[in-house]
């Protein structure tokens, strides 16, 4: 760089990020205008590059002056070098003055070798292109990002439906057989090595991938007409070619051609060609169009790929050349190369040779040989957790001690299973990396066979445990038969059960439109009801919002009558809670449960009652309970005796054994009061007596009169119980059980507390 500045001028480099020129930064900035004030002087010479500057100065003095200038200007901060000798490094150049003159040589660092320096650089070539095409790189416009935008949308909307080749179209009909109007799609297995295959759903269909996505998702082979080939796609991919090839070409002959405007139309006459000799040959691959009235070439359409071919894609309809055009085509070399390539393909079709028909068979081959292994791994698993035996073992290979049973019994199975055998064949020749033998495969075999056993339990306990609120429809209906011999009718009361009802809510509304739905169902009408009956609950019987207030709304004939048997229990419950004595009598008779928890205690009940055994209490219906009070009634002497005799066992010991035998002792004291005997006699008797009318209000025999009487008798038998007479009768036969169980036949006298 040559210059009129003197020799010994002062030059410096200044550094910063971004650092700005000199010159342009003083006169944008308008720091010092030199017209105002001619003193001073502007850098003679500035070259920027990047945040490293070279400028000339007249002395160091005036360099500080720039520099106070330019951060007088910007927030930034400056450093500078001055020259050493009249030599400054810029960049990779050193820069010395001499005789006026700027020169320039190569600047290297002390610790420089020189090994780089040469054009066959240590750096590959493909890194120093990417750097000079870095240097030249700038920042894109708006048009260029939506241009590139674009483009990258167009390559997503391309790559749509490739997924689609990796599936497959099984063809089948909605009666199951085979059928080429409809197909459906089915996933294919594949063999990616990081993918965990599941054998039980994975499927492979009949036919053969390379489905093309454009294809699938844009033609809708199940909407093609193999009989029109209008409507067939200028360019055919691979599975509705070999579907075509399959159907085969139709020749349409009974149908009314249309005529054009030279009063021409097709003829079928065309599907046959004489030849000179007077010989007619079919011309199979000439097809016709009934919707656009075109004729094509069966094989052409499939298999040109040259677009201007004679009745390809656009086919012909000059009916009154028709002669002149098929003789043309059908001597034309396109036309015979497609002719040949149609009956090799459809030939490879009938004899199941076809390149995607081999590749099919090995994918269902590969397919068979993982299910059959993972079955083996699965029911191998399962051994082993059912015996409770460990997988792992303290090493991990196969064929080595110590591996665990998992991997011990892989290499028996191996020993006589030929597929277990070709798989540790390929592990040990290192054919496969997916051996599905590692510990976490064994961890994940356990977790799904661990996950179907809760999913059974779970659904076992929610059907036993789920508790749904149902509704029990009973009709109760007049039969009217007339027999043929017998001038009357033939009246006959029945009633049949319907069945269960869910209910949600059991409330009265919920419930009155639950019972009217289910009645409409059948074909019933509530107003044709001339009477109803449910139990005693509020929600059932309320006289306001009650079921039966609510059906007597829609139908005032429908009486409500409630359920006898259920009012009839609902008197001896409320009759023994209103007693003291009775329900301390009830809680002695509790005997089943003590008896039944322990097999020791209920043997030693056997061995004396031989005949007959005890019967737990019935909670919801108090008349059943008599058959609890039998075995006390016949043979409460047995059953004080099997008392005594566990407790004066001296084989129980313990805790438990002491609490055991007090008891039993407790049991004993109690039935052996005369008290107790006396209750027994009489709520045995009283029970008897109701037992009988609330069977008789079952019965489905039962009428009002009858129902009546048995009400009658039964309450006459408690008025006589309440006499002198009745309950001397009670005294009498409690004094012959008191006389087997030899206790004295009196009452124990309470003491009176004196205060």
């Amino acid at each position: 760089m040559a210059t009129s500045s003197p020799v010994n001028l002062e030059t410096a480099l200044w550094t910063h990020p971004k650092a700005p020129d000199p010159k342009r930064v003083l006169t944008s900035k308008n720091a010092r205008n030199p017209e105002e004030n001619p003193e001073f002087i502007f850098p003679g010479a500035s070259y920027e590059y990047v945040d490293d500057i070279f400028i000339e100065v007249r002395s160091e003095s005036h360099l500080r002056d720039l520099r106070l200038a330019m951060e007088t200007a910007f927030v930034l901060l400056f450093t500078y070098e001055l020259n050493i000798h009249n030599k400054i490094s810029f960049l990779d150049v050193v820069i010395y003055s001499q005789d006026n003159i700027y020169k320039t040589t190569v600047y290297r660092k002390k610790t420089d070798t020189g090994g780089c320096l040469n054009a066959a650089s240590e750096y590959p070539q493909r890194y120093e292109l990417s750097v000079i095409r870095m240097s030249n790189r700038k920042q894109s416009s708006g048009a260029q990002n939506r241009k590139c935008k674009a483009e990258q949308a167009k390559a997503v909307a391309k790559q749509e439906g490739s997924f689609y080749k990796y599936l497959s179209r099984e063809k089948t009909s909605e009666n199951g057989s085979n059928s080429a109007g409809s197909t459906n799609i089915e996933p294919t297995a594949t063999s990616d090595t990081d993918c965990k295959v599941d054998v039980a759903q994975t499927s492979v269909g009949e036919k053969a991938d390379g489905i093309e996505p454009a294809a699938v998702s844009d033609i809708g082979i199940s909407d093609v007409n193999y009989g029109d080939p209008a409507t067939w796609p200028d360019t055919c991919n691979n599975v509705l070619r070999q579907l075509l090839v399959q159907h085969g070409p139709q020749h349409i002959s009974s149908y009314n051609f249309p005529k054009d405007s030279k009063n021409r139309r097709f003829s079928p006459i065309h599907y046959k060609r004489r030849l000179s000799n007077g010989e007619e040959v079919c011309r199979d691959w000439l097809v016709y169009s009934t919707s656009k009235d075109i004729m094509f070439c069966f094989c052409c359409k499939l298999f040109s790929s040259k677009p201007n071919v004679s009745l390809h894609k656009k086919g012909s309809n000059d009916w009154q050349n028709t002669t002149a055009i098929l003789s043309v085509h059908e001597r034309s070399t396109e036309h015979i190369d497609n002719y040949q390539t149609w009956r090799e393909l459809e030939l490879r079709l009938k004899q199941g040779k076809t390149i995607d028909h081999i590749e099919q068979q090995s994918l269902k081959q590969e397919e068979k040989y993982w299910q059959i292994f993972l079955e083996c791994l699965i029911a191998l698993s399962r051994v082993l957790a059912v015996q409770n035996l460990a997988f792992r073992g303290t090493n991990e290979s196969l064929y080595s001690p110590n591996n665990g049973n998992f991997l011990k019994l892989v290499e028996f199975l191996a020993l006589f299973d030929p597929v277990m055998n070709e798989h540790l064949r390929r592990i040990k020749n290192k054919e496969t990396m997916v051996h599905y033998l590692g510990k976490r495969i064994q961890n994940e075999l356990i977790q799904l066979l661990a996950s179907a056993i809760k999913e059974k339990i779970l659904a076992e306990v929610k059907l036993v445990l789920g508790h749904i609120e149902q509704l029990t429809m009973i009709l109760r209906y007049v039969d009217i038969k007339k027999e043929p011999e017998v001038s009357q009718h033939q009246v006959c009361i029945k009633e049949s059960f319907l069945g269960f009802v869910p209910l949600k809510e059991t409330i009265g509304a919920f419930m009155t439109e639950t019972l009217v739905d289910e009645l409409q169902n059948v074909g019933l009408q509530i107003d044709n009801s001339c009477g109803q009956g449910y139990d005693n609950g509020s929600n059932m019987k309320g006289k306001h919002n009650g079921v039966q207030q609510r059906v007597l709304d829609m139908n005032p004939r429908a009486f409500f009558v409630p359920c006898s048997a259920h009012s009839l229990n609902l008197v001896v419950n409320d009759a023994v809670k209103c007693c003291l004595q009775a329900t301390i009598f009830f809680g002695i008779v509790h005997l089943y449960n003590f008896f039944s928890i322990s097999t020791h205690r209920w043997q030693v009940l056997v061995s004396i009652m031989k005949d007959l055994t005890i019967k737990p209490l019935s909670e919801t219906r108090w008349e059943s309970r008599i058959d609890a009070l039998k075995p006390l009634r016949y043979h409460l002497a047995d059953i004080y005796d099997a008392l005594l005799e566990i407790y004066e066992d001296t084989n129980l010991k313990g805790s438990s054994g002491s609490s055991t035998q007090v008891e039993a002792k407790e049991l004993a004291d109690a039935v052996s009061k005369y008290e107790f005997v006396v209750s027994l006699v009489t709520w045995y008797n009283i029970l008897f007596e109701v037992n009988i009318t609330s069977k008789h209000l079952h019965d489905k025999d039962a009428d009002l009169n009858s129902a009546t009487k048995q009400l009658e008798a039964t309450k006459s038998y408690l008025l006589s119980c309440r006499c002198d007479d009745g309950f001397q009768k009670v005294l009498v036969d409690a004094t012959e059980v008191a006389q087997d169980l030899e206790i004295e036949p009196q009452f124990e006298k309470k003491q009176s507390r004196k205060r």
